[in-house]
């Protein structure tokens, strides 16, 4: 396992070990990095791969009580 995921869409990538979500903003510190703390495009200059996105699976519902039990007693109210 990488250090970071690729996103659904090129506008973030994850940082793996906390599942962060880093945005491609050139300032933000994650991403671009800086003198204390190397970053994303950083890591990537240094030969970082990171691995593909992966859709997450499709949830099915058969029936409603299945639908109704994956709330918690205070979101049901």
């Amino acid at each position: 396992m990488a250090e970071y995921q690729l996103g659904a869409t090129d506008k973030y990538v994850i940082h793996t070990e906390d599942q962060a979500n880093i945005p491609a903003d050139m300032a933000n510190r994650d991403y671009n990095g800086d003198a204390e703390s190397p970053g994303y495009l950083q890591w990537k200059e240094v030969g970082g791969v990171p691995d593909p996105y992966v859709k997450p699976p499709k949830v099915s519902i058969s029936n409603n009580s299945d639908f109704i039990a994956r709330f918690t007693n205070q979101e049901y109210a």
